[in-house]
C-alpha cells in the first residue's frame, strides 16, 4: 500500500523527486506545493498552496525538493510549521553503506553512493551519480549536484552547495577537510583545502572568487 506524498517545489528538482518517488513503489504523489502556483497542474498532478494542501491532504508526508539550499530551508520550515510529517526519498539505484545516518527530509537520487560511517544532516540533496566518501559529517541543507565526488573525512557545513562535477579531496581522521557553511563550490572545481564559510571557490585547484 502506497503512502501519500507532497513535494514542495515545482521546478526541475521537484520533477526529479517525483520520478524518484514513483520508482520506489512506496509513495503516491498527491500534490506539488508552491506559495503562488503558476498553473493548476504539473504533469497531471495538482499544484497547491500550503494552505490548500493542508486541507486536502493532512495525512500526507512532505519532502522539499528545491536546489537552492536557502530556499529549501525556508520552504521546509514552512511545511513543518504547517504540521506536515516529513518524508525521506532514496532511489532504488542509490547505494547507502553500513552505519550511515541519513537526516530527515533528504533526497538521494539514482546512482548516488554514500559510504560507511557517514552522518548526513536534514534535508540534504545528493544528486544523480554523486559519491560521498567514508566518515562524511554534514550539517543540514547541503546540496550535492550531479556527478560530484567527495572523498573520505570531509565535513560540510549548513547550506553548502557543490556544483556539478566538482571534486573534493580527502581529509584525515581527526582533521577533516571542511566545506564551510553556506559556501559554494563551482561546477568542475577541485577542492584541495578547507573552504571558508560563505565563500565561493572555483578552478583547479579551487580558489576563492569574489
Amino acid at each position: 500500500m502506497t503512502r501519500p506524498l507532497i513535494i514542495v517545489g515545482s521546478a526541475g528538482m521537484a520533477r526529479d523527486a517525483a520520478w524518484l518517488a514513483d520508482r520506489t513503489g512506496i509513495w503516491e504523489l498527491v500534490a506539488f506545493v508552491e506559495d503562488s502556483p503558476r498553473a493548476p497542474l504539473l504533469n497531471d498532478v495538482p499544484v497547491l498552496t500550503f494552505e490548500a494542501a493542508v486541507k486536502r491532504h493532512p495525512q500526507a508526508q512532505v519532502v522539499t525538493a528545491v536546489g537552492s539550499p536557502a530556499v529549501r530551508k525556508m520552504l521546509r520550515e514552512r511545511a513543518l510549521e504547517m504540521g506536515f510529517a516529513e518524508a525521506t526519498l532514496v532511489d532504488p539505484d542509490a547505494r547507502i553503506a553500513h552505519r550511515v545516518v541519513l537526516g530527515p527530509g533528504s533526497v538521494v537520487c539514482a546512482g548516488a553512493t554514500i559510504s560507511v560511517d557517514s552522518q548526513i544532516g536534514a534535508a540534504a540533496l545528493v544528486n544523480m551519480n554523486s559519491t560521498v566518501g567514508h566518515d562524511a559529517l554534514w550539517d543540514d541543507y547541503v546540496t550535492v549536484s550531479p556527478g560530484v565526488n567527495i572523498a573520505g573525512w570531509v565535513a560540510v557545513g549548513e547550506g553548502a552547495f557543490m556544483g556539478i562535477g566538482s571534486q573534493i579531496i580527502e581529509g584525515k581522521d581527526g582533521a577533516p577537510l571542511v566545506i564551510g557553511a553556506w559556501s559554494t563550490v563551482a561546477g568542475g572545481a577541485c577542492v584541495i583545502r578547507t573552504v571558508e564559510a560563505r565563500t565561493m571557490v572555483a578552478g583547479v585547484p579551487a580558489r576563492p572568487k569574489g
